[in-house]
């Protein structure tokens, strides 16, 4: 089978679809991860076969700059009348030579479900780990996604979506009614995949306990050094071991209250999660569902993007974590008041996160944590590989076969 999976070239949105790809290749299927040219370095050293398609981060960026776009106005034009039409563009000319049998994107790449279209081939969705867009958030990229349908002449009602959807949010952080409007969805396991394995630095084993993880991501519009700052100041009156991910600056931008604050560029937070003892973040998908996979109580500061605050409100609902404004953002609020004693105990939320439906034994009564909330459907057990059978049949052989969508077998030419 020949798989063609989809993503904006940023690493939130590559990292939950990369092991779906990655195990397609392992069952011996012929797959292709296209996103801009600034990040296939990147998907090749994750080990999957990358292909550059649309527009590189950095030219959304400009281009969104350019055009004045600010405020929700920039993330709803940029994912959209930006970033589809080249991005189409260039799916439809690779699959000239290599067509593809099923088309595969992240929930924030919208160029795959007009590509399946035009060529009749089935897609699916692959969300991030985080709540989905409600009803009235996928309505304001209608009317942007039609005019590009029609001008690629595709038939038939705009898809954000596609055939089927797999939901990778916990349902403790999923709106209830988020995905009523959805077809098919089907629940599968946030992997926490975040790159090519790498070597835990010695100043990491060695990290004074309780520690806390500092991250306001990777995008230089979520990650400001002022804010960083004042959260390192009031974690690091609590925590005698601190990490500071600066992402797009250099780690030279916080000052170091105490040796016990490292800061870093960037690091996989399969290294770091493992080694503290509570996270500071963005309500970026990765950062948030990472920490609670680990047992982890979260202090969420969200962005202007829709699913940082989703994951904010969720997260301070159900009791798992604290939101916290920007705006509030004092060292005294991200320090003392906000991270009360017992939840800086080295290692205290971990005990029974191996059976994350089970409390851990040391948890105090009234306070649920992190392990005590995240439960799982016993559906979300299944990789989302698997659930691709349900579109793709084996053949008495074994083999996957995809059976196309009636319609054009060959892509058509832009209008």
């Amino acid at each position: 089978m020949r798989l063609l999976i989809t993503s904006v070239p940023g690493l939130g949105h590559l990292h939950p679809v990369l092991p779906l790809a990655l195990a397609a290749a392992a069952a011996g299927h012929d797959v292709r991860v296209a996103t801009g040219a600034d990040r296939t370095d990147w998907v090749s050293r994750c080990g999957a076969v990358a292909v550059p398609a649309g527009l590189s981060h950095d030219a959304l960026v400009q281009e969104a700059s350019l055009q004045g776009l600010t405020g929700p106005e920039r993330p709803r034009r940029m994912f959209t009348t930006i970033a589809v039409p080249p991005m189409t563009t260039d799916l439809l000319e690779m699959a000239r030579g290599w067509r593809p049998d099923l088309v595969v994107h992240e929930e924030g790449e919208y160029a795959a479900p007009l590509v399946a279209a035009l060529l009749g081939v089935s897609c699916v969705t692959h969300s991030w780990p985080s709540p989905a867009r409600q009803e009235a958030g996928r309505a304001l990229l209608d009317e942007p996604l039609a005019d590009i349908w029609r001008r690629f002449g595709a038939e038939g009602p705009v898809r954000q979506t596609g055939d089927l959807y797999l939901d990778a949010c916990p349902p403790l952080l999923q709106h209830p009614d988020a995905l009523d409007a959805v077809p098919k969805v089907v629940a599968v396991h946030p992997s926490g995949f975040d790159g090519p394995a790498q070597t835990v630095p010695a100043w990491l084993e060695a990290l004074p306990r309780p520690a806390v993880y500092v991250t306001l991501g990777t995008e230089p519009a979520f990650s400001k050094p002022e804010l960083l700052q004042r959260l390192v100041d009031g974690a690091s009156a609590v925590a005698a071991g601190l990490v500071v991910s600066t992402g797009p600056h250099p780690p030279d931008v916080i000052q170091r209250p105490h040796d016990g604050v490292h800061a870093v560029q960037y690091l996989p937070q399969s290294l770091v999660l493992p080694r503290v003892d509570a996270v500071v973040g963005h309500g970026g998908a990765g950062t948030t569902v990472g920490a609670l996979l680990h047992g982890l109580p979260v202090l969420v500061l969200p962005g202007l993007a829709p699913s940082q605050r989703a994951s904010a409100e969720r997260v301070a609902a159900s009791g798992v974590g604290l939101h916290l404004d920007w705006q509030q953002a004092t060292p005294d609020a991200a320090g003392r008041r906000r991270w009360a004693p017992h939840r800086l105990a080295p290692h205290g939320n971990r005990e029974g996160c191996a059976r994350p439906d089970r409390p851990p034994a040391n948890a105090r009564r009234g306070r649920p944590t992190a392990c005590r909330r995240l439960t799982w459907r016993p559906a979300m057990k299944e990789s989302a590989f698997g659930m691709l059978r349900s579109l793709c049949p084996s053949s008495p052989s074994g083999e996957l076969r995809c059976p196309t969508r009636q319609g054009r077998t060959r892509p058509p030419r832009r209008r």
